[in-house]
């Protein structure tokens, strides 16, 4: 169940701010992930799954790439080649897809102006902070798996 609270407005910057960084990368590839367990040993190549995203082929070879290097996807190249979990799915958390994904800390501030003292400032300021959520973020994230969310998904289109 989801929480009923009210943002703040300092909040909902944060709150654009993290759909931003998030919702793109991590979002398709826990996408990317499920497609692949529910394909089974199935090879699926990038134009299926970019299909299914409603996103670029391109896009969509960038992510792999970095989930392979994770052993979160195997991939066979050449013509008929494609991609495959490279483990069980039931092995593979929310938490190692992110990590994939993640470039740095989602949450750092880039500086800018040096006339600027809180474009200088927020970034130190707030890094203990960003890096406390991205923390908390580590248990729920490490606790579901692919092989869920799957489970979840199949159970929600046999309610419909």
């Amino acid at each position: 169940m989801g929480r009923n609270f009210i943002l703040q407005p300092q909040e909902l910057h944060l709150q654009k701010f993290l759909k931003m960084q998030l919702d793109t990368s991590f979002a398709s590839a826990i996408h990317i992930c499920v497609y692949l367990e529910k394909s089974g040993k199935r090879l699926v190549n990038s134009k299926e799954l970019a299909s299914s995203i409603g996103t670029n082929p391109v896009v969509v070879r960038r992510m792999v790439a970095k989930m392979k290097a994770l052993g979160i996807i195997k991939v066979k190249a050449g013509l008929g080649g494609g991609y495959v979990l490279g483990r069980s799915a039931s092995s593979i958390t929310l938490w190692d897809i992110y990590l994939s994904m993640r470039k740095d800390n989602p949450f750092k501030l880039k500086a800018g102006s040096n006339k600027d003292s809180i474009t200088n400032g927020l970034p130190a300021a707030l890094e203990e902070t960003f890096a406390d959520t991205e923390y908390a973020m580590k248990k729920p994230l490490g606790n579901t798996t692919v092989r869920q969310v799957s489970s979840k998904i199949s159970a929600l289109e046999l309610a419909v």
